[in-house]
């Protein structure tokens, strides 16, 4: 019962997104900024409904969130911008839009922590592939004009945070991987 009670909710909450862009494109107009902004935000917040309320994750495969080599140093997501995307995340507002992805510190709490972040990276995957579609709408119907705001919004506002999301995982994957060889060292240690 509870599974269909979920499906029901989502339908609503998805009705209600779509019936959301398609009022603020009757009212704004659907060829500017402002709309581009805002369909992305409504996509997002659907996005976060369905993670939150119905527990959705995209299934995505283990090796989707293996670190890659290139990621493993961090050097490529810094050139990108990233630690200035986490500054801008972390010191305003929209830093309680995730309050839920922070380290406390310890490190007991790392694998939580990932878990959480894998969320957040599939969340925005999800928002991202939706956009991707919409765009494409745009695309076919030949307005340009929003096919450039919409994939400058979808990149900002969902491609940026799974970048994100990755290179903390990588930090993350650091900080365990140095935890092995210390604790490997200390036992080696200790045995002799």
């Amino acid at each position: 019962m509870r599974k269909i009670s979920d499906l029901i909710f989502l339908c609503l909450i998805t009705l209600a997104a779509a019936c959301l862009i398609v009022l603020v494109g009757f009212f704004l107009g659907h060829r500017n900024l402002a709309f581009a902004f805002l369909a992305n935000w409504t996509v997002m917040t659907w996005g976060a409904l369905v993670a939150g309320t119905v527990g959705y994750r995209l299934p995505l495969p283990p090796g989707y969130f293996r670190i890659r080599p290139f990621e493993a140093s961090g050097r490529f997501y810094r050139r990108l911008g990233v630690r200035s995307f986490r500054w801008l995340l972390v010191r305003s507002p929209l830093s309680s839009l995730n309050a839920t992805v922070r380290y406390s510190g310890a490190r007991s709490s790392l694998n939580s922590l990932e878990q959480k972040m894998r969320d957040s990276e599939s969340s925005h995957l999800l928002i991202l592939a939706v956009m991707i579609g919409i765009t494409l709408g745009a695309a076919v119907m030949g307005w340009w004009d929003l096919v450039v705001w919409l994939t400058v919004f979808n990149f900002l506002m969902n491609g940026y945070p799974i970048v994100l999301q990755r290179y903390n995982r990588a930090r993350i994957a650091a900080i365990k991987s140095r935890d092995r060889i210390c604790r490997g060292h200390s036992e080696g240690t200790q045995r002799d």
